[in-house]
């Protein structure tokens, strides 16, 4: 079971090697600057994960010029990205807005911080200096080692779901997909097996789900 928190500031351990940082200008055209940057940040890391560190700090990047003050003229955020044993820690600090970071309340199916409830291990808010947000997110990397010890992680209630992993190939494939389809968000559900995919925009009901990668890659293509 994936758990969601909000908490206050440093939820997480301190990371076991230096945090890489990046400030980014406030705007939608930075979404892919974001990308290229992270993937050399992140060689070693399981295909899966890496591909689903990517699609987090994306969507967060996304809400953070959609809906904070970081997309308002000369405004920016900042990605963060530390790594240790078996276990990639991302997050992204915005410059402030109205919400109140209740991150479980706010992620609802299928769009926005949904996502990032589904990807990851555990995720959470901390306020940041003045009125800015951190949001974070901890993804789980197998190809580095076990994951923290449990107590390093906030605790689930009841047993976790049986997880499942896509086809080989099939994650790195659909990530190339989405640079050429920007609008939409994607990802693998561990726990049921399927790809979900959504479109952006929080007005649009456009949404699927398969276990077949080449399906939902048609739906996108077909509705983009």
């Amino acid at each position: 079971m994936r758990t969601t928190t909000s908490v206050p500031p440093s939820p997480a351990p301190l990371p076991a090697v230096p945090v890489w940082e990046q400030a980014f200008p406030g705007t939608a055209s930075q979404a892919r600057n974001v990308r290229a940057a992270l993937k050399p940040l992140l060689a070693g890391v399981d295909a899966a994960a890496a591909s689903d560190v990517v699609l987090v700090v994306s969507e967060l990047a996304a809400n953070a010029i959609a809906h904070s003050d970081s997309g308002l003229p000369g405004g920016t955020f900042t990605v963060r990205l530390s790594r240790r044993s078996g276990q990639v820690h991302a997050e992204v600090c915005d410059q402030g807005s109205a919400w109140d970071g209740d991150l479980a309340r706010s992620a609802r199916h299928p769009h926005g911080l949904y996502l990032i409830t589904a990807l990851t291990a555990a995720c959470g808010t901390a306020p940041g200096p003045g009125r800015s947000r951190r949001v974070w997110a901890r993804i789980d990397d197998p190809a580095t080692g076990p994951a923290p010890a449990p107590e390093a992680l906030p605790s689930a209630a009841g047993p976790r779901p049986v997880t499942s992993l896509p086809a080989p190939g099939d994650a790195a494939r659909l990530a190339r997909f989405l640079q050429d389809h920007q609008g939409w968000s994607a990802f693998w559900d561990k726990a049921y097996g399927v790809w979900r995919v959504a479109e952006d925009d929080p007005d649009s009901s456009l949404h699927a789900e398969s276990p077949d990668l080449d399906t939902v890659i048609r739906y996108i293509t077909a509705h983009d």
